[in-house]
Parts: C-alpha cells; sequence; structure tokens
C-alpha cells in the first residue's frame, strides 16, 4: 500500500467520524471528535515535508 492510498483511506474514516459527530449528541459526540482528531494528526503528520518544517 502506497502511503497516498493510507492517508486517503484514513481521510475517509475522520471524514466519516466527523458526520457521525455531527449527528450525535453528549458523550457520543465527544468521543466521535477525539477519534477524527486523532486521525486528522496523522494526516498532518504523514503529510508534513521528508526534511523538517519548511
Amino acid at each position: 500500500m502506497t502511503v497516498e492510498f493510507q492517508v486517503m483511506v484514513i481521510a475517509f474514516i475522520r471524514d466519516w467520524y466527523m458526520l457521525q459527530a455531527q449527528t450525535s449528541t453528549g458523550a457520543k459526540r465527544e468521543e466521535f471528535t477525539r477519534r477524527a482528531k486523532m486521525y486528522d494528526g496523522f494526516i498532518q503528520d504523514v503529510a508534513k515535508p521528508v526534511g523538517g518544517d519548511e
């Protein structure tokens, strides 16, 4: 699997969690939002250019 494909799949999962958070309330909403942010953080890490922050 290529990195691009993995990021695409993770972005899809993140979007699904965001959608669930929008239609949920209370504790479930917080859980879905937390998971979406976790996936978002992973995408940000992968998207960084190799060799630091240019």
